[in-house]
């Protein structure tokens, strides 16, 4: 299991979806099986065989908002984490991470204003100010990282009852997300200053 403490921007929260699993194996899986309709292919209305699509539905169920916690959890810079297509239907991970105002835009605020906000707590989470006391300039960068389609192979998406097999959408997830994080792990560095 990836943690935080592993120094990656996302991880899976292994041990927590089996704590406060209501089915006494997978919190992940009961949210997997509650939305087994997001799984069935737009056009022909059975639950799709195409490992990226597969891959996709599993890994947007298993972030934020659907779960809170999410079964993936993200480094405290990510501010959103999202999946996004293009008209070509290739699939990507997107990240917008919160970054510190550049130096020369620092040099020409006045001198009261705002940045990021990084609240103590167990996430620490970084947030924008909410009052409006004074300016508040936040930057982000947005990165997106490809699927990596020869990693999503095909195998057995559903169990014997057409619910999708949570083993098969926790391997995808998995995949996915030790993809970003060695795509991501120079920008990781560079973000935080932390050794790989």
């Amino acid at each position: 299991m990836a943690t935080m403490t592993d120094r990656n921007l996302l991880w899976v929260n292994d041990s927590y979806d089996r704590e406060y699993a209501s089915d006494g194996v997978s919190r992940y899986g009961a949210y997997l099986r509650q939305r087994a309709t997001q799984f069935l292919d737009p056009w022909e209305d059975v639950p799709t065989t195409e490992a990226s699509l597969f891959a996709a539905i599993a890994f947007e169920i298993a972030s934020g908002p659907v779960m809170s916690p999410g079964y993936v959890g993200s480094h405290p810079r990510v501010t959103d984490l999202r999946l996004h297509c293009d008209d070509d239907g290739r699939r990507a991970i997107q990240l917008d991470l919160a970054i510190s105002l550049p130096s020369e835009l620092r040099r020409a605020m006045p001198l009261r204003w705002q940045d990021w906000q990084q609240p103590r707590g167990e996430d620490g989470r970084w947030q924008q100010p909410y009052d409006n006391d004074r300016l508040t300039v936040t930057t982000a960068i947005t990165v997106r990282v490809p699927f990596p389609a020869a990693d999503l192979l095909p195998g057995a998406f559903y169990d014997q009852h057409g619910n999708p097999d949570t083993p098969a959408a926790q391997g995808a997830v998995a995949v996915l997300v030790a993809h970003v994080n060695t795509e991501l792990a120079g920008v990781f560095v560079a973000l935080t200053g932390a050794r790989r």
